[in-house]
């Protein structure tokens, strides 16, 4: 894969790029253009905050059903 700055890969219109680079969190994978986060640390926090929501749903639709 190519090394690119996250400047060349703007005017490249590109969406990803890699520096090759490991991210703060010990990832070495594409980062996104406009970001710069690493592509790993977003799928990592998207999933974390799916988690999170799916658990607030089942405690707020047991409160509903205790309340009736």
């Amino acid at each position: 894969m190519k090394r690119l700055t996250q400047r060349e890969a703007l005017e490249m219109g590109l969406a990803r790029f890699y520096t090759g680079k490991k991210c703060i969190h010990g990832h070495d994978s594409e980062r996104y253009t406009l970001s710069g986060e690493c592509v790993k640390c977003n799928n990592e926090r998207a999933r974390r905050q799916q988690q999170l929501r799916s658990e607030k749903m089942k405690i707020n639709k047991l409160a509903r059903e205790t309340a009736q």
